[in-house]
């Protein structure tokens, strides 16, 4: 494995997100799925932004929490 795998995309600092690794995905485009498997690979590497809406979803977290005005 390279050096930098683990190094988020350029732009991009590495508490901004991470990455996931799918066997699949979809083509924006087209809509088809991609089976990493058709093109030599095991996974697709996909990176993943933390500040995502499923992130601000997440129901461990006490919303009144973070709006606490004092």
């Amino acid at each position: 494995m390279k050096a930098n795998a683990d190094m988020p995309p350029p732009g991009r600092s590495p508490d901004q997100g991470h990455y996931i690794y799918r066997p699949y995905r979809t083509d924006k485009k087209t809509g088809e799925v991609l089976w990493a498997k058709n093109y030599g690979l095991k996974a697709w590497r996909i990176w993943v932004a933390d500040d995502s809406p499923a992130a601000s979803n997440d129901p461990t977290q006490d919303p009144a929490a973070s709006n606490d005005p004092s």
